[in-house]
C-alpha cells in the first residue's frame, strides 16, 4: 500500500522526488488513478525528465517518498508491473496506453499512473488539478500544475447563463433550476460543454465535474480565453457536492470504497452517494430524476464549502419570493 497524506472523502498520494546532488525537490499530489505531466512543446523536457529520472534512481542520486511502490514503466515492462499484487504508482509515457489491451488492463489494475504526454487532447480524464506541466531548469526540472480553467470565486447574482454538464431536469441542472436560476442550458454531456461556449460573450458559470475534465480540458481553456467571463464552478462534481453537504458528510466519510479503485473520482463520489442513500428518502440513482427529498432540503444539502456560494443564491432568491407575496 502506497503511502498517504491526509483524508477528507477521498485520499490523496503525495509523490516527491529528491535530487539528492542538486538539492532540488519535485513534488506531486496524486488525486486520483491518472495523473497527467504534460509537456507540448518541443524541448520542454519531457522526455529527459522521464529518463533521467530512471536513470537518477537507479544510480541512487534520486530517491522517492514510495519507496518499492513507484516504478517506471516501457513497453517492455509494463504488463510485469501491472501483474504487481501491491498497488503501485506507475509512471509511463502516455503513448504505451494507446495499445487496447495495455489500457484495458490499466483501467482493471489496482494500480496508480502518471503519465507523461505530449498531446493536447489528453488521452484520459484527468482531473483539473491533476494536469501538470513540466519544464527544464538550469539545475533540474520544474514541474507545476498546469494553467486551471478560470474559477468561481464569488457571489452569485442569478444574472449568469448557466451552463451545465448534466442533462436537462437531471442532476445540478435539476437543483440549480429549483433553486432559482432562469437563464439555463443543458449541454448533456462533458464533451458537448465547449460547444455551448462557442462565440460567446455574456457572463457565464459552467457546472462541469472538473475530476474528470481532462480530455475536454484544451477545447475548454480555448473556449475561456475567448471570453474571459467564462466561470467554472469549483467542486469536483455534484455527487461530490451532496456527499460534501452536512446531510451526508458524515456517513460518507465512513464509506468503504476507497477512490484509486475507480477510473475517476466522479464515479467514486457516485458510487457512495448512492450508496449512502440507497435505503432513504434521498435515493440517487444517477442519471435520473432527483427525488422529492432533495427538492425539500437545498438549505442543508448546499451547507459545504463546495456548497456556500449556491447556499447563498437560494436564501437570497427564497427572501425574495417572500418579499414579493406580501
Amino acid at each position: 500500500m502506497v503511502r498517504q497524506r491526509g483524508r477528507t472523502l477521498v485520499e490523496c498520494i503525495l509523490l516527491r522526488f529528491e535530487h539528492r546532488d542538486r538539492a532540488k525537490t519535485i513534488e506531486l499530489e496524486l488525486l486520483s488513478k491518472f495523473t497527467c505531466i504534460n509537456g507540448r512543446n518541443s524541448g520542454e523536457g519531457k522526455s529527459e525528465f522521464l529518463v533521467e529520472l530512471e536513470q537518477g534512481i537507479q544510480l541512487g542520486e534520486i530517491t522517492c517518498n514510495l519507496g518499492d511502490y513507484f516504478a517506471i514503466a516501457d513497453a517492455g515492462s509494463i504488463n510485469a508491473l501491472l501483474q504487481l499484487p501491491q498497488r503501485t504508482v506507475i509512471m509511463m509515457d502516455e503513448t504505451i496506453t494507446l495499445q487496447t489491451d495495455i489500457l484495458m488492463k490499466m483501467q482493471k489494475s489496482r494500480h496508480v499512473f502518471v503519465c507523461i504526454t505530449r498531446a493536447m487532447s489528453l488521452h484520459f480524464d484527468y482531473h483539473l488539478k491533476g494536469i501538470y506541466k513540466v519544464r527544464r531548469t538550469k539545475d533540474w526540472f520544474l514541474i507545476d500544475r498546469a494553467q486551471t480553467l478560470p474559477l468561481l470565486n464569488h457571489e452569485l447574482d442569478g444574472g449568469e447563463t448557466v451552463v451545465t454538464e448534466s442533462r436537462e431536469a437531471r442532476s445540478e441542472h435539476q437543483m440549480l433550476s429549483e433553486i432559482g436560476f432562469a437563464h439555463m442550458i443543458a449541454a448533456g454531456g462533458r464533451d458537448e460543454i465547449e460547444k455551448k461556449l462557442r462565440n460567446t460573450k455574456e457572463h457565464i458559470l459552467v457546472f462541469a465535474d472538473l475530476c474528470a475534465i481532462g480530455r475536454a480540458y484544451r477545447l475548454l481553456l480555448k473556449r475561456c480565453e475567448e471570453n474571459q467571463n467564462i466561470r467554472f464552478y469549483n467542486y469536483d462534481s455534484f455527487e461530490q457536492l451532496l456527499c460534501s453537504s452536512s446531510l451526508f458528510r458524515e456517513s460518507a466519510g465512513k464509506s468503504k470504497w476507497n477512490s484509486f479503485f475507480f477510473l475517476t473520482l466522479e464515479r467514486y463520489y457516485e458510487k457512495v452517494l448512492s450508496e449512502i442513500t440507497s435505503h432513504t428518502e434521498y435515493k440517487y440513482v444517477h442519471g435520473k430524476p432527483l427525488s422529492k427529498a432533495f427538492s425539500e432540503h437545498w438549505a442543508e444539502l448546499l451547507d459545504s464549502e463546495y456548497g456556500k456560494y449556491l447556499k447563498k443564491f437560494a436564501e437570497h432568491k427564497e427572501l425574495l419570493y417572500e418579499k414579493n407575496n406580501l
